[in-house]
């Protein structure tokens, strides 16, 4: 299996978990009090990335200030997905990155905060922070990993003003910026879990790849 096959695989079982946890539908809400910590870090991840988020949609509407965005809300998608729609996908895929490495644990920094139960802390260390950055533009210069968040990115999008209704409001141009905003948080929370199913697949993968060398003496 390649690398976008393993991709695809970890997001089809999370939006499976997600199905379970939320019902049927691509809506799938989280509910803090009802589904907890999803997965280790993920609190401490939506606050981080939450400042992030919000910090690229105003750049995005400070960029389209006074522009004329189209008739209805498709037209503001088409014309705002030029500018944001790489800026909230490299987001979305460094959430991934950031789930494959706190599941994966195959860094020290990774395996002493598990021990000391300080994954939260992890966000806020420059070390971790920079090999974050390392797998993310690994995953990002794959065409095919970029093409699948782009995808996802923009079918994530189109889907909300549907599922908020405002795809069948007039006059409502001026929600894409809180569509945007719904986007990227549902994204940016799915990948960081889908990430962390494909990190801890990875583990366990190390764990028999070590256990393979120590019964057959590979090198």
């Amino acid at each position: 299996m390649n690398l976008i096959d393993e991709i695809q695989a970890a997001f089809n079982s999370e939006s499976r978990e997600a199905v379970e946890r939320a019902g049927p539908g691509k809506l799938h809400l989280i509910d803090d009090e009802r589904d907890g910590e999803l997965a280790p870090g993920f609190t401490a991840m939506r606050a981080y990335y939450h400042d992030r988020l919000l910090v690229t949609v105003r750049r995005g509407y400070r960029q389209f200030a006074g522009s004329f965005l189209g008739d209805g809300i498709d037209d503001a998608v088409t014309k705002t997905m030029g500018y944001l729609g790489p800026n909230v996908t490299m987001l979305v895929i460094r959430a991934f990155a950031d789930g494959v490495m706190i599941g994966r644990q195959n860094i020290p920094l990774v395996v002493t905060a598990f021990t000391g139960k300080k994954v939260d802390e992890l966000f806020g260390e420059q070390e971790y922070n920079d090999q974050v950055d390392l797998l993310t533009a690994d995953f990002s210069t794959d065409s095919e990993v970029q093409e699948h968040f782009n995808v996802y990115i923009y079918e994530a999008l189109t889907h909300m003003t549907h599922a908020t209704g405002v795809a069948h409001s007039e006059n409502k141009v001026d929600k894409i910026w809180d569509v945007w905003l719904l986007t990227g948080t549902a994204t940016l929370a799915a990948s960081y879990l889908a990430g962390h199913r494909m990190g801890v697949s990875w583990k366990e993968r190390d764990v028999l790849e070590g256990v393979e060398k120590d019964m057959f003496g590979q090198s």
